[in-house]
This record gives C-alpha cells, sequence and structure tokens, in this order.
C-alpha cells in the first residue's frame, strides 16, 4: 500500500474519462461542481474527486455540498474504491471555506 502512494501523490497526468460520474448540478458554468473519476490501469481502485466551483472558489454552498455528500454516499457503496483523491479545477485554490452571504442583513457564515 505504501508503495502506492508516492505514484498517486504524482497526478499530473489527465483526467481519464472511463468511469467517470457526474453530480447534477445548477452552476453557473454549466458543468458540474463535483465530478468523480475512477482511475483505471495501475491505479484501478484509486478515485478523483474534482471539486469545480471556480466563481466561487469551491466555497460551500448548498448545491456544492449536497452534490459532494451525493458522490460521497455512492462512492461509500463502491467496493471497488479503495483510496479517495480531492482535487481542485480552481487554479491555485483547493477550497476557499464556507460560503460569507454578500446580503447586507445577512449575518454569519451561510450556505447558499
Amino acid at each position: 500500500m505504501l508503495r502506492a502512494l508516492p505514484r498517486a501523490l504524482c497526478l499530473s497526468r489527465p483526467w481519464r474519462s472511463p468511469g467517470a460520474r457526474d453530480c447534477a448540478s445548477g452552476v453557473k458554468t454549466g458543468a458540474p461542481e463535483i465530478q468523480v473519476h475512477a482511475l483505471t490501469g495501475p491505479d484501478k481502485g484509486i478515485t478523483e474527486v474534482l471539486m469545480n466551483r471556480p466563481h466561487a472558489r469551491n466555497a460551500l454552498g448548498k448545491v456544492f455540498v449536497s452534490e459532494l455528500l451525493e458522490a460521497l454516499a455512492q462512492l461509500r457503496e463502491d467496493q471497488q474504491v479503495r483510496v479517495l483523491i480531492f482535487r481542485s479545477a480552481v487554479k491555485g485554490v483547493f477550497c476557499a471555506g464556507g460560503f460569507l452571504p454578500t446580503h447586507p442583513h445577512s449575518s454569519g457564515i451561510g450556505v447558499p
């Protein structure tokens, strides 16, 4: 298992579409906010969860969290999945954290 870890950390190869699963989304860009890709070949058993909410820097909004929970529930039942790797499609950003409302009458952290 430890021998596979360094290879898993070097994910400079392109996304592989076979085995890809997307969750439905109401994203402004039209793309799913959470995308799940099962790797193949020698990386079989490794699944990448791609976070793709560039307009909010992957902030945890309602749709984002809903899609993430849906994807994780599906992956939990998949006996082929041994490793999950969370990645960001937003360059220079992993996750901005909780969504901060911009409405002047809002207070605290919200999840839109």
